[in-house]
């Protein structure tokens, strides 16, 4: 695990549906703890509040991507 070397990260997690041929991102989540809690024990914030739009939308590029190149079918 690389996170206890990370300084002011900024965790973020971000769902996609997708049906293997597009995908759709419902949600971009914003961990409010530093990086490394696990998202089960974390506080979170949708939308998030501390990223910018240039990052949310890089994202939401990023997890689409992802899911159409993988095949998604589902979440």
């Amino acid at each position: 695990m690389i996170d206890k070397f990370l300084q002011n990260a900024i965790e973020v997690e971000a769902d996609a549906i997708a049906d293997g041929e597009d995908a759709f991102v419902p949600s971009i989540m914003e961990h409010i703890e530093l990086a490394g809690i696990h998202s089960g024990d974390s506080a979170c914030a949708i939308p998030p509040i501390g990223l910018s739009e240039r990052h949310i939308a890089t994202i939401n590029e990023y997890t689409k991507r992802i899911a159409v190149e993988l095949k998604v079918v589902g979440l």
